[in-house]
């Protein structure tokens, strides 16, 4: 038996901490993203970030790493393609609500 953690295994505990260490962040991310969702039809993390700032949560996103980001579509989401716009432009992971 090993003790090495695997690459999913590291990501899901630091996302595991991130979810309690940006609480806030996090919650509002989420209600974000189902909010989006039901709107659209389907949200990218880009979008719930432009909706964010929009909101007047960009000070609080400019103060913490954007990986945060990573908690929102965990649980209850399913990825149904990708968006051409992302991050480093590469494309983004278009989620919908799972029912």
């Amino acid at each position: 038996m090993s003790d090495q953690q695997t690459e999913a295994e590291k990501r899901d505990a630091i996302l595991d901490t991130l979810e309690v260490v940006r609480v806030d962040l996090v919650r509002l991310g989420k209600e974000a993203a189902v909010y989006l969702s039901a709107m659209e039809g389907g949200v990218t993390s880009v979008r719930v970030a432009e909706w964010l700032r929009a909101q007047g949560h960009g000070p609080a996103m400019d103060a913490v790493d954007a990986r945060w980001m990573g908690c929102l579509f965990r649980k209850g989401w399913r990825r149904v393609g990708y968006a051409p716009v992302g991050s480093h432009k590469r494309p983004c992971a278009v989620w919908e609500r799972e029912t």
